[in-house]
C-alpha cells in the first residue's frame, strides 16, 4: 500500500521481524492484508467514499489537480501531445483562491494558452460552460 510504513515487532522467540502496516485515516496502525481485505467489502467501499467526500470538501481544489495528473500522463489524451503538469499542489491552491473559484457555481481549470503547459501563469479558473464554449472554438 502507498501509505504503508515499516515496523519492527517482537516475534515470540525474541527477534525482531519487520511487519508491514497501513495507517487508518485516524492514524491507526492495522496490519496491510487485513486492511486491504477490509477496503474490498462494502463497509469499506462506503467509508472510502465517506473520507473522499469529507477530503474534497475540505480541499476542493484537490479533484482538478488530480484530474490534470491523470490527463498528462504519458499514454494519455494530452500527455500523448506533449502537454506537461508543471504546476505543484501549493501553485494549484494559490490559483483557486487568485480566481475565487469557491464562489463558481462550477469552476473548471482552464489552460489560456491551449497549446501550453499547465503551469501558474497558463492557468486559471472560470466557469464550466465557458470552458466547453471556449474548447469547442480551440478545438
Amino acid at each position: 500500500m502507498s501509505n504503508a510504513t515499516n515496523r519492527y515487532a517482537l516475534t515470540s522467540n525474541g527477534k525482531e521481524a519487520r511487519k508491514r502496516y497501513a495507517l487508518t485515516p485516524q492514524g491507526k496502525a492495522v496490519n496491510a492484508e487485513a486492511h486491504k481485505r477490509y477496503m474490498q467489502t462494502a463497509r469499506g467501499k462506503a467509508a472510502r467514499k465517506r473520507a473522499m467526500k469529507k477530503y474534497l470538501e475540505r480541499y476542493p481544489w484537490a479533484r482538478t489537480y488530480q484530474s490534470i495528473k491523470s490527463r498528462c500522463m504519458p499514454n494519455a489524451k494530452y500527455g500523448k501531445k506533449g502537454i506537461k503538469r508543471m504546476i505543484t499542489v501549493t501553485q494549484h491552491k494559490e490559483i483557486w483562491i487568485r480566481d475565487k473559484a469557491h464562489l463558481l457555481k462550477e469552476p473548471s481549470i482552464d489552460r489560456i494558452d491551449s497549446k501550453g503547459h499547465y503551469e501558474p501563469s497558463n492557468c486559471r479558473y472560470i466557469e464550466l460552460k465557458l470552458n466547453s464554449q471556449l474548447g469547442a472554438k480551440n478545438g
